[in-house]
């Protein structure tokens, strides 16, 4: 995954530099931007899966404490690539992400609310990610003399 996530950076970066008319930015940058969004939080998930296997979960602090951590680091690096980036799939594509987070833990299915620090820690990733791509959307269109 460490060898995707590498490749997909480097792609980020090269198609970046190009300028793309409508469709070929639709069908090229589009889909590596998404597939990177996705590899970013896998690669986080399995980073943390990883830590758990070893032990890592009783270290020091509480497992909620730990999850918010996560959270907040994948918030970090979401929304600083985005950012630097410009783009917007790709913030889309961990807000996406954290929508999920936040269904698992509100569902009756899931865990039904029992952690609300965790629910408003992904609650405010969530909005502070949404605003990161209104940001760009708007200093997209302003560039462009709209």
């Amino acid at each position: 995954m460490i060898v995707i996530l590498i490749c997909l950076i480097l792609i980020n970066q090269l198609t970046s530099r190009e300028q793309f008319s409508g469709n070929e930015s639709f069908f090229i940058r589009l889909p590596f931007s998404v597939y990177f969004g996705w590899i970013t939080v896998a690669t986080i998930a399995n980073a943390t899966i990883l830590l758990v296997s070893l032990g890592w979960k009783d270290f020091i602090l509480s497992d909620t404490s730990w999850t918010v951590i996560v959270i907040a680091l994948g918030l970090f690096i979401g929304l600083a690539t985005m950012l630097k980036n410009r783009d917007v799939a790709y913030g889309l594509v961990i807000v996406w992400a954290y929508s999920g987070i936040l269904l698992k833990h509100t569902s009756t299915e899931g865990f039904g609310g029992q952690y609300p620090v965790i629910i408003n820690t992904t609650i405010g990733c969530i909005v502070l990610l949404l605003l990161g791509v209104v940001y760009l959307l708007i200093s997209k269109r302003k560039r462009m003399g709209y």
